[in-house]
């Protein structure tokens, strides 16, 4: 490919085959000497089927069902395969769900019932090969985290002071008595209860800003896929608090299965393709795909095997956002984008995206609205069907006008109207671009510039099917290096199309007001109100420690790790966390006694993996309970969960929106909310019945999926005619909506942001700074920090912390593999194991693995108290691109 060939013009370190092979030979050791190890003895399990290999005809093996459910090892929301042995309710096995779209390549007809696609996954005619799904490691190892030996499966009480790692085994209806009523519960004075929390009256009344004494209440959960709707009908509506601070996932993904050319910025493919890696490689075994990895380590899946059709392009850390801008230059420069698509200012139909390219934008120094987009009020034009739409130039006649009534506008406006300068937004995003050549971008990358323009050239050769992928997270200018990384892909006009990326957003109305029940809206529900400090949990939990903007009285931790994945944040926070005096009551809602969750007063077990409910947005992959949960249960014998304890929290305080008559149906009739079933089985019908309906399950699907152990549910929940369908998609996983067909209603994407913190609204050249602007350099000058640190997983777990560095950077400081060494930063040390490999940029480490929190963090030394680095857009914690040096241990 052009870019591979430029690279090597060029003299950069580009798509090396010996960089891999000599970054990657200890892994052939390790796996040569794992060949010749004794292997152990065992047996593998029964078939789930007999499949005659010339008739098709199937024989389902009567002591087994295979069930399609959720995987929430990541925030994906992919597709589990997952056989279990009917006696026991024993995993045998798990693997992809050959219906999802994201794990499967091609995926099983939506039409193909559980018998069919037990022939279908055999040798039969070897359609097996073509329809088996793939499954990433974190999926695969549900099943053993689950059986996990420390695992928590009943409710927890400390025992003596917070994090001495003591507990004592209650049941549910004690947790959810002491935590609704409080008292001294610890020998240790009053606790304020959840009960005296959700009170109306202002946390000051000096400050009614701050909203109710309820918003002392707060959840910061990781949120896993297809759960937090019923967490956000607890603590917002039903409670009143605004302090949720939990996001589900609804990811844009790139279209790998009709892309011709793919750009992966600021991590390897194995992270930001993990649910669609067969695609990958199928594509580039084809030749039908190239694709190029910019970034500081190369890759787990850059190999040699991708030949030609794979390309590494290393770049420093943090500067991902000078990559984007310098290709985005050269595109506009050259006339390399979409005039059709970007020259289309409104929705149109039968497309999935337009862009605010054309839009105008106040430019007038001084003006009260600089900075906004020109209004058809400030014209005074107005607009029956629109809400003061923005205004464009005709391209026709130059004449402004609405966006909503032009069909094409003109792409570079710069004009003087009314004592007004109005500029377009891609005359803005041209000039922010230009600011600095090509050449000075490139250098900040540490790459050639025509690297840089080549790599510009090659992504708009393609027409729509190219797509850049941001895999960046926790630089210091992540958020801004997102949006100018997406913004390329504004300009080749890519969103929604095929081979492009795809937008995110929800197919089928699961919680909302559906075609079969409301669950958006019920009587009594509150709108929560008030002021939160941050809308990043680490920021959030710092300030609401110190009593900024006002002290909490009850934390619940969700699955949520805010010590565990954010560096430096345990050691400035675990003191604090400590005290109950800080804040007087902790409730963890997890599966593990450890990382945050260990500073918690109550522990509630949950669910995991095969065994929980949800609905995961955009894909509407349905998490089922396929086997029975291992918690205990509760004296309604429910199953301590997530569920259960909000159920009964909701129930003692008498929450609106839980209760016998808590959810309505489109003819306003009352059903209860009392169970999980009842929430997640009528999302399950709004699914179904989104037209056009599915068909229904008939009791062959049901056995075959061990659905059957759920049918008297099923039926006791649902109505006659709604429950079969409801099973229907539960059999399959899911509904899977066509991820390359267009929405049905057109998205628009940015080009410019009118609530962006920077000038203009657009992408600009911000080096990684602290709080008041100062430049990284400046305080931890390259001389005594020369080395800036990443983070990497590891493809080749190894036991503790492994140190991955550049051999020539191992060979001045006198270091080899195996060594154990010692890596700085300004605010921490830690040891670790040495890796040497070609396949990392020079001056750069990386600590391979996901938990961070016993590794070097930083704190920004502009700014007071323990705070810590983050990126000045999101306030999102910095992990990536830290000042650190290494030396033997």
């Amino acid at each position: 490919m052009a870019f591979r060939r430029s690279l090597l013009k060029a003299g950069a370190a580009g798509a090396g085959l010996a960089a891999f092979a000599a970054g990657t030979a200890e892994t052939g050791r390790r796996l040569v000497s794992g060949l010749a190890a004794p292997r152990p003895a065992g047996r593998a399990p029964a078939p789930e089927a007999v499949v005659d290999p010339l008739t098709g005809e199937v024989t389902p093996n009567p002591e087994q069902y295979v069930a399609q459910t959720l995987c929430q090892g990541c925030g994906a929301g992919c597709g589990l395969r997952v056989r279990v042995e009917r006696a026991t309710g024993r995993v045998l096995r798990v693997g992809g769900n050959p219906w999802h779209p994201l794990v499967a390549d091609p995926p099983l007809p939506d039409a193909t019932t559980p018998r069919e696609a037990l022939r279908l996954l055999s040798r039969h005619h070897e359609t097996g090969l073509t329809y088996r799904a793939t499954l990433c490691g974190r999926g695969a190892a549900l099943p053993a985290q689950a059986a996990d030996p420390g695992r928590v499966l009943t409710p927890l009480k400390r025992v003596g002071p917070r994090h001495a790692g003591r507990w004592q085994a209650i049941s549910l209806e004690q947790l959810i008595r002491e935590v609704v009523e409080g008292g001294d519960l610890f020998g240790e004075g009053p606790v304020a209860g959840l009960r005296a929390l959700r009170d109306d009256a202002p946390i000051d009344p000096a400050r009614p800003h701050l909203g109710p004494r309820a918003n002392q209440f707060a959840w910061l959960g990781t949120a896993e896929p297809g759960r937090l709707g019923l967490v956000r009908r607890f603590v917002r509506q039903g409670f009143g608090s605004v302090n949720l601070l939990a996001t589900d996932t609804s990811p844009s993904w790139p279209d790998i299965g009709q892309a011709a050319y793919v750009i992966v910025c600021g991590g390897g493919t194995g992270d930001s393709f993990r649910p669609m890696l067969r695609r990958l490689a199928a594509g580039r075994a084809t030749g039908r795909l190239d694709y190029v990895v910019a970034a500081p380590v190369l890759g787990t899946f850059d190999n040699a095997a991708a030949g030609a059709h794979a390309g590494w392009l290393p770049i420093r850390p943090g500067t991902e956002l000078a990559l984007a801008l310098g290709m985005i230059g050269c595109i506009i420069a050259q006339g390399r984008y979409d005039a059709e698509y970007l020259s289309r200012p409104h929705a149109a139909a039968g497309t999935a995206s337009f862009s605010n390219a054309t839009h105008l934008v106040i430019c007038e120094p001084g003006h009260p609205r600089e900075g906004s987009f020109l209004r058809a009020s400030d014209r005074g034009h107005t607009a029956a069907d629109e809400d003061d739409p923005c205004v464009v130039e005709d391209a026709a006649d130059g004449t402004l006008r609405p966006a909503t009534v032009v069909p094409r506008a003109a792409l570079f406006v710069d004009r003087r109207v009314g004592g007004l300068r109005i500029r377009s937004s891609l005359d803005l995003l041209r000039e922010s671009t230009q600011a600095q050549p090509l050449a000075a971008f490139a250098a900040i990358c540490g790459v050639p510039a025509e690297a840089l323009a080549a790599l510009a050239r090659d992504f708009t050769s393609h027409g729509r099917r190219a797509v850049m992928v941001p895999g960046i997270s926790g630089t210091a200018n992540g958020s801004l290096a997102t949006f100018a990384l997406m913004t390329l892909n504004t300009l080749i006009g890519n969103i929604g199309s095929p081979g492009g990326m795809l937008p995110d957003g929800d197919a089928f109305p699961a919680e909302a007001a559906g075609p079969r029940y409301d669950l958006a809206t019920f009587p009594g529900m509150r709108v929560a109100s008030g002021v939160v400090s941050s809308a990043v949990p680490a920021e959030w939990l710092a300030a609401s420690l110190q009593g900024t903007p006002y002290p909490l009285g009850a934390l619940v931790l969700w699955g949520a790790p805010p010590l565990d994945g954010t560096p430096g944040l345990r050691a400035a926070l675990a003191r604090d966390l400590a005290d109950p005096k800080k804040l007087p009551l902790i409730v963890a809602i997890d599966r593990f006694a450890d990382g945050s969750s260990a500073f918690a007063d109550y522990i509630v077990p949950d669910s995991m993996g095969p065994e929980s409910w949800g609905w995961a947005a955009r894909t509407h992959t349905a998490g089922w309970p396929v086997v029975s949960p291992r918690t205990a249960t509760s004296a309604d014998g429910a199953p301590v969960t997530l569920e259960s304890f909000l159920i009964g929290c909701a129930k003692a305080l008498g929450l609106p929106g839980f209760g016998t008559a808590a959810i309505r149906d489109a003819a306003g009739a009352a059903y209860p909310l009392v169970r999980a079933a009842d929430w997640y089985l009528r999302a399950g019908a709004n699914i179904a019945f989104a037209a056009p309906s599915v068909p229904d399950a008939g009791d062959d699907d049901l056995w075959l999926t061990g659905l059957d152990r759920l049918r008297p549910e099923l039926e006791a929940t649902l109505k006659p005619g709604e429950w079969r369908k409801v099973a229907g998609v539960l059999a399959r996983g899911g509904r899977f909506a066509d991820p390359g067909t267009a929405t049905a209603v057109p998205r628009q994407v940015n080009i410019c942001h009118e609530n962006l913190t920077c000038p203009a609204g657009v992408p600009r050249w911000v080096p990684p700074s602290f709080a008041d602007g100062t430049a990284l350099q400046v305080p931890y000058p390259p001389a005594q920090w020369p080395f800036l640190l990443v983070s990497q997983q590891d493809p080749v777990p190894a036991a503790g912390r492994t140190v991955l560095l550049h051999q020539d950077d191992a060979a001045r400081l006198g270091l080899g593999s195996g060594d154990t060494v010692l890596v700085e930063t300004p605010d921490g040390r830690m040891t670790g194991t040495a890796v040497l490999r070609a396949g990392i940029m020079r001056g750069v480490i990386a600590l391979a693995g996901d938990d961070l929190s016993p590794g070097p963090g930083l704190r920004d030394p502009t700014r007071t108290g323990e705070s810590l680095w983050v990126d000045p857009a999101s306030g999102s914690v910095v992990r990536q691109g830290l000042p650190a040096r290494v030396m033997r241990a």
